[in-house]
């Protein structure tokens, strides 16, 4: 009895967590190791979430900020477009309670990882 007891509450634990909507608003900080270097870049999400809408602002290293296109949330995933003078560098990833996995596409092929933490 004592084991169906704690199978039926981490099945409705698990059901739960799997239809809570996330909230990714807030200031997120990650740093880019720079290739061949031990320097780093430091990159900052503000991020406003409306249901499934994601808009902000994304901060790069020289305090620049550039406005989120086409923000989305589904899940736990996420998407957004930035354009900088470059072209468009699609943004996408995954939210965890403590962090948010984000890979970026350059629009010149490169691939680049953030691992990015909530800030206060």
């Amino acid at each position: 009895m004592k084991n169906k007891l704690t199978l039926l509450l981490l099945t409705a634990a698990f059901c739960l967590m799997a239809f809570s909507q996330i909230n990714l608003t807030g200031k997120w900080v990650g740093y880019l190791i720079r290739p061949h270097s031990t320097d780093s870049a430091k990159f900052v999400y503000n991020l406003q979430q409306t249901n499934n809408t994601l808009t902000g602002a994304v901060i790069g290293p020289d305090g620049g900020s550039v406005d989120i296109d086409s923000g989305k949330v589904a899940g736990n995933n996420f998407s957004f477009i930035i354009t900088e003078a470059y072209g468009q560098a699609k943004i996408t990833g995954t939210y965890y309670t403590d962090s948010l996995s984000s890979n970026v596409a350059l629009p010149n092929g490169h691939l680049l990882h953030l691992k990015m933490l909530r800030s206060k």
